[in-house]
């Protein structure tokens, strides 16, 4: 574990010393930010949709967009390391390359923490402040661990892709990203019913509208009935997938005698 823990130092290091270099992520943040508030408030008018509020709406979209840019283009990353055939030197040394993946990229947490403190501030000016008991805090945080695990995984299937998609994993990303993007601005309660239900099994789904809806909507059935299992079933299915793109990828490597 302490060989897991010191990837993990070093990249949170890296992206620490680095923030600069996010200028632009931060910036665009604010602007989705100040558009959607605008937007809101000009088709709410102090009404409601949905049973969503202007200002759960805003604390919804400010969370769902956290999480967008969580990890933001990390498969880029991994994808690199299939590009330069760095992969294989990795497979090599004793240590096991997925965790590897993992814990490097929980070392990104710099960029997330600067778009919590910007997120949260441009909330409270905007549309005050939004109330959360200790152990509503403690439910929602188990939520957005579970989603950051989420997109975590689908980084590393999307950029492990790279192996058989070489530059074409972009295209990839931009199909997951726009899935993302869509219960970012979108709640799924706007839906019909039936759509509802099906999307309820996205891992996308699972990243963004449930800690999101549980933010503005708290409630411990909500929590423990409907947003846990869902949650724990896609980081189940995305752990399953992550196994099997590396298998298949570890195979396609020695096929060609990498």
């Amino acid at each position: 574990m302490k060989k897991y823990l010191t990837f993990a130092k070093y990249s949170f290091l890296e992206h620490l010393h680095n923030l600069n270099d996010n200028i632009g992520i931060f910036i665009s943040f604010v602007i989705h930010l100040f558009v959607f508030n605008s937007l809101w408030s000009f088709v709410l008018q102090g009404k409601d949709i949905a049973g969503f509020t202007k200002e759960n709406l805003m604390w919804y979209i400010i969370l769902g967009e956290i999480l967008t840019y969580s990890f933001h283009h990390y498969y880029k990353t991994i994808s690199a390391k299939v590009k330069n055939s760095d992969i294989a030197y990795d497979k090599s040394k004793p240590y096991n390359f997925m965790l590897r993946l993992i814990f490097e990229g929980v070392g990104t947490f710099p960029k997330t923490v600067v778009l919590t403190i910007i997120g949260v501030v441009f909330g409270i000016i905007t549309v005050g402040t939004i109330s959360i008991g200790f152990l509503q805090f403690v439910c929602i945080f188990i939520s957005l661990v579970i989603a950051l695990l989420i997109l975590l995984t689908i980084n590393i299937v999307v950029g492990l892709s790279g192996i058989w998609l070489g530059d074409d994993v972009s295209s990839l990303w931009l199909i997951v990203s726009k899935f993302m993007l869509v219960f970012v601005f979108t709640p799924l309660d706007l839906f019909p019913k039936i759509v509802q239900k099906i999307l309820m099994f996205f891992p996308t789904t699972q990243v963004i509208y449930s800690p999101s809806k549980l933010l503005v909507h708290f409630s411990y059935d909500l929590f423990f009935r409907t947003i846990l299992p869902y949650q724990i079933l896609a980081l189940t299915i995305m752990i399953v997938v992550c196994y099997f793109v590396n298998m298949k990828g570890v195979k396609k490597l020695n096929a060609y005698g990498i």
